[in-house]
């Protein structure tokens, strides 16, 4: 039926909640309205683009053109992430745009160090870092624990899946995440450092589960605000993640005793001895992704056997692999008990 000035009545409509940042909105559409109609009036109400959203509690490879009458949404609160068009604008290079450029940019792990040292000595890099250690303020969750090192762990890729579609955040989560925190935890003091706004790092991370978790304490979160700009002749303009700028806010850490990992090295640009490339975290939401990825396995162990070098900066990270198994074979030639 129809109302006599040809609208839907009320009761034909499909209410969907969906919850954006710390608002709930209510949108309310026609049966055979499709999900690409949603999401054109979610970008009405939030700013954010169509091709910035991400909607979970919505299955998997749902086609654009399903219609919402028959995704039985009305009993569900979805959760849309993706940044507002204004603020997007706004960083030098955003989440999208950085994860997108980085197949154009040229690994900085195949800089040589005469093209690389200089960056961090030049006087105008210099200058922007110490005005961000002046006028950037991290989230501060907790104090530095006495002697133990720091690690600082990019989101995107690194923690989970930023690309896949799914229904929540934890299908999206790299496997033995929440291990791997406890774990690096006991010698570790944690640090978060994304090139996002800090609205999208906390709910990213409170989606996953890792801020306020009671197994371990996230030391402090760096957002996008915190990276400066450098140029290259040779690779352009680019932003990265010095450390010297949480060294600056946090003095009992330095080059000797902090770790930074990242899925792109050139976040690490100015600190590439201090820096570790993962390997970044892709199709979650397939069986044989999950199961093959021991990335945090792996680098657990890695943590763990440097836990207990003096000094960070005789280390090749690039090498971490290696060095794992070099331990692996020392312990397994070791001889037990009963053989000495």
């Amino acid at each position: 039926r129809q109302s006599m000035d040809g609208a839907a009545p009320e009761a034909a409509l499909v209410h969907i909640r969906v919850k954006h940042q710390k608002r709930e909105l209510s949108v309310s559409l026609e049966p055979n309205a499709t999900l690409q109609d949603l999401k054109c009036a979610l970008q009405a109400l939030t700013n954010v683009s169509v091709k910035r959203q991400k909607l979970l509690g919505i299955p998997a490879r749902t086609e654009e053109a399903a219609q919402v009458g028959s995704l039985k949404l009305e009993a569900k609160l979805l959760m849309l992430m993706g940044t507002p068009d204004a603020v997007a604008e706004s960083f030098a290079v955003g989440e999208e745009r950085a994860k997108e450029a980085a197949k154009d940019v040229v690994d900085d792990l195949a800089l040589q160090p005469d093209e690389v040292l200089p960056l961090f000595e030049r006087s105008e890099y210099v200058a922007k870092i110490e005005r961000r250690i002046r006028e950037y303020a991290p989230t501060k969750l907790a104090e530095p624990r006495r002697g133990k090192r720091l690690l600082v762990l990019d989101v995107d890729y690194t923690l989970f899946d930023h690309r896949s579609p799914a229904e929540n955040a934890l299908e999206l989560r790299r496997p033995y995440l929440l291990e791997f925190l406890e774990a690096a935890y006991e010698h570790y003091d944690i640090a978060i450092w994304s090139a996002t706004s800090m609205k999208w790092i906390e709910m990213k991370l409170r989606e996953l589960g890792v801020l306020g978790s009671d197994r371990f304490e996230l030391l402090a979160l760096f957002c996008h605000g915190a990276m400066i700009t450098v140029q290259t002749d040779k690779y352009g303009v680019i932003d990265v993640k010095p450390l010297a700028v949480v060294w600056g806010h946090y003095p009992t850490y330095s080059a000797s005793n902090t770790l930074m990992f990242d899925d792109l090295s050139r976040n690490f640009l100015m600190n590439p001895q201090s820096g570790l490339k993962i390997r970044p975290c892709r199709n979650m939401t397939l069986a044989s992704a999950r199961e093959s990825d021991r990335e945090l396995l792996r680098l657990g162990r890695y943590l763990r056997h440097i836990s207990i070098v003096a000094d960070f900066r005789c280390l090749n990270h690039a090498r971490w692999e290696a060095f794992v198994e070099e331990r692996r074979r020392a312990s397994s030639a070791e001889p037990s008990p009963r053989q000495q």
